[in-house]
């Protein structure tokens, strides 16, 4: 009997480290070239089918979304765009069947791209298992902002929708959870994985788990009261209820439409770009610019031209945090969230990038945002 696993749970909630005990209990991914190769924020790999990614990332773009994005994914089935897709990842998943009868697929994305999935499966005959992971979302808000430099606000919403979206889809379906904190301290939870796979639990699967569930997976600890204290009603009561296992009796639909409400109460303004003629006014604004390299230098040297002398930078890159470019120190995100009466001016040339970047900076309270890919029009024809 053909069996597929899919691994559920948002990013950096410890789904590689589960996919990588389901593949040492039987379960197949692809071949070592078909996966997403380790890297610094995986070092032991991600254990994703680098083709399901990237299929999964082309139907979010089609869609106008990013994993990154809060807003909700609406697909259109009947979409040529889409309908192709499918076909794709239809034909990726026969061609891992081709090599095992069990197979296990992890990525992210699947969690908000659920309904898109569960068509493919009823079209091909398949009926998933699912396997949820959940990981304490302070502990997740804090491995975003070293990888991709999200501030809390946006990190900590974006848990809530992934987990809102899987909660609904598994409502009536049976489904194996999985706390990765409790993965970490204790082996009950790899117990029941041997039991889902059949796979007998003795001193050899012990000792090759444990070498698997390493403590450098673990970059950061909170303890769940202190998700408690950050006053957040909505993410508080999510995550007692996946801790407590009482997913049957979650308030969804209130849940969701005070996510909702949540994720368009934003109080940061996107400036109109002739502010850049008051000087006096970017004076008084503790002004920051997004984008330590080439472009962010452009962005100073505009700022000194129109005589603006105080600035700060800000980068996702560890290597840049700390040092001083032009007069003005490069920040980290989170320094910027302790901040007050804040102007932004994103540098960045990479769309896609200055895209991710800007997601995040719509979640910080109070501030103002500016692009310099308008600025510099103004500054070359009109200022200068």
């Amino acid at each position: 009997m053909k069996r597929l696993v899919i691994i559920l749970g948002m990013h950096r909630s410890g789904t590689s480290v589960v996919t990588q005990i389901c593949q040492y209990m039987g379960a197949y991914l692809g071949k070592e070239n078909e996966l997403i190769i380790p890297d610094g924020n995986n070092p032991d790999g991600y254990f994703e089918n680098i083709e399901i990614t990237s299929i999964d990332d082309k139907v979010l773009h089609i869609c106008g979304r990013e994993w990154y994005s809060l807003e909700g994914v609406e697909i259109d089935s009947n979409s040529s765009e889409i309908k192709a897709a499918k076909n794709e990842l239809k034909h990726t998943i026969k061609e891992l069947f081709e090599k095992s009868d069990i197979v296990a697929v992890k990525d992210p994305r699947i969690a908000i791209l659920l309904p898109l999935w569960e068509e493919i499966l009823e079209e091909i005959g398949i009926d998933a298992e699912y396997i949820w992971v959940f990981r304490n979302p302070l502990e997740v808000s804090e491995s975003l902002r070293k990888r991709n430099g999200f501030c809390r606000s946006h990190s900590l919403l974006l848990w809530i929708n992934y987990n809102l979206n899987i909660i609904q889809f598994l409502a009536d379906k049976d489904y194996l959870m999985i706390n990765y904190n409790n993965l970490l301290k204790d082996l009950k939870a790899v117990e029941s994985l041997s039991e889902f796979f059949c796979v007998r639990y003795d001193s050899i699967v012990d000792s090759e788990v444990k070498n698997i569930i390493k403590q450098r997976y673990v970059h950061s600890i909170y303890s769940p009261n202190a998700v408690g204290d950050l006053g957040y009603g909505l993410l508080s009561e999510l995550y007692t209820t996946l801790l407590e296992n009482k997913v049957q009796k979650a308030n969804l639909q209130f849940w969701k439409s005070q996510y909702v409400l949540d994720i368009n109460r934003e109080e940061n303004q996107n400036w109109d770009h002739k502010v850049l003629h008051n000087v006096d006014y970017l004076n008084r604004k503790e002004l920051i610019i997004y984008g330590a390299g080439n472009y962010g230098v452009r962005a100073a040297e505009m700022l000194l031209d129109l005589g603006v002398h105080k600035f700060q930078f800000c980068d996702k890159d560890n290597c840049k945090q700390g040092n001083y470019i032009m007069g003005g120190r490069v920040l980290n995100i989170e320094e910027i969230e302790k901040k007050k009466n804040v102007l932004i001016i994103i540098a960045i040339a990479d769309e896609r990038v200055r895209r991710e970047v800007e997601q995040t900076l719509v979640c910080l309270k109070g501030v103002g945002l500016l692009l310099f890919t308008t600025l510099e029009k103004i500054w070359k024809y009109s200022v200068k």
